[in-house]
């Protein structure tokens, strides 16, 4: 599938992944922070950008607990824009977030249905795609900080 990469705002993506996501969180009373800026332009294929922005936001929503925090916020840095989602939720074993990301790969999860493992994998190769990155970090039991990167676009 080819992509169109051209500059885009991170921050209207993530605005709007948020408002789809809100009622997930407010249903199981998880604390959706946002902070976000006006705007964050960066070189991205606006589709696949809101594609994993979504699945990690999803996997937030999904892998913390009822009452649980989830907060997204948006940096940009020298040449890079940010977008980071940080919980408080089931988090990674050190074994685990080796091999995160790998397809096919999930994890069982106590009181969590988990997925085919291709979230991340997908997320991954579209960043790489990109010229961008996803980073994932984590600690089992207190939660995920998952990172995606991409190169900065100056607004004109």
């Amino acid at each position: 599938h080819p992509l169109d990469i051209r500059p885009v705002d991170l921050a209207t993506i993530a605005r709007n992944v948020v408002a789809d996501a809100a009622g997930r969180a407010v249903l199981r009373g998880i604390k959706l922070t946002v902070a976000l800026p006006e705007s964050a332009h960066a070189f991205a294929d606006a589709a696949a950008a809101k594609r994993i922005v979504a699945n990690l936001l999803g996997n937030a929503l999904q892998y913390t607990p009822d009452n649980g925090a989830v907060r997204i916020q948006i940096r940009a840095v020298n040449d890079v824009v940010a977008v980071t989602v940080r919980d408080n939720g089931l988090g990674f074993s050190p074994t685990e977030i080796e091999r995160v990301g790998n397809p096919f790969l999930s994890f069982d999860r106590s009181g969590a249905a988990t997925g085919n493992g291709l979230g991340l994998a997908i997320c991954n190769a579209l960043a790489r795609r990109m010229h961008g990155v996803v980073q994932i970090g984590s600690r089992q039991g207190e939660g995920t900080i998952a990172e995606l990167r991409l190169p900065r676009a100056r607004a004109n």
